[in-house]
């Protein structure tokens, strides 16, 4: 769950969330959130700041590896950039700032490791009906890159839908209606690797509710 408010060039954020992945793994916490705009002639530039904390427990394992099945809360801490320039967006952001030792099992590797996350997209009117949005989605870390490809339909400003293709997992497909404060999407992942032997894939259902659209911040803008 997670609620956001604009005060002029500021906002604020905050977001509360139970993560239940299946089997005996789950995570909860929260987030509270900060961005700054900063305007230019032409474009504009976001900073955000983001800072929470998280639980992770599990089950029963059974396994003595594991030496605390009930973790003590973790902080978590994140910093990003947000650079839009005409129909041009660029952004990076670095999750895990802290990389703090979540202590699950005896092992060594246990830390919520930094990532770098860099995004560029771009925004074209086709015509009064059409519009695309391409994307690319980089995401590092000290030992693994791996890319997400993106690319959106538009309709009308009303329907859209796409597709995507995760480097080493396979490509995803969705679709969605957004009716300018109720926005829904539903995604299907399709995994290609190694797990597609033990999984069918997976289904996605969001739905989301601006308590002010989108055109009204333009216009405010």
């Amino acid at each position: 769950l997670t609620v956001t408010k604009r005060f002029d060039n500021n906002g604020v954020g905050l977001t509360v969330f139970s993560d239940k992945t299946g089997g005996i793994f789950n995570k909860t916490g929260y987030a509270v959130s900060y961005s700054q705009r900063v305007k230019f002639e032409r474009s504009d530039l976001f900073l955000g700041i983001s800072a929470g904390s998280s639980k992770i427990n599990f089950g029963s394992p059974n396994d003595p590896s594991f030496n605390n099945t009930d973790q003590s809360d973790v902080p978590e801490v994140a910093f990003g950039v947000y650079y839009v320039y005409n129909d041009f967006k660029f952004g990076v952001s670095v999750p895990g700032l802290l990389q703090k030792d979540i202590e699950i099992s005896n092992s060594d590797e246990n830390t919520i490791d930094r990532h770098l996350y860099t995004m560029v997209s771009y925004q074209r009117k086709i015509n009064e009906d059409w519009s695309i949005y391409p994307s690319i989605l980089f995401k590092t870390t000290a030992n693994h890159n791996q890319i997400d490809a993106n690319i959106n339909f538009k309709i009308k400003n009303t329907l859209w839908f796409g597709t995507s293709y995760r480097q080493d997992f396979g490509p995803t497909i969705y679709a969605g209606v957004d009716l300018g404060k109720l926005l829904s999407v539903f995604s299907v992942d399709i995994e290609t690797n190694e797990v597609a032997d033990y999984s069918s894939g997976s289904y996605e259902l969001t739905f989301g509710y601006d308590f002010i659209p989108v055109e009204e911040v333009e216009q405010e803008i």
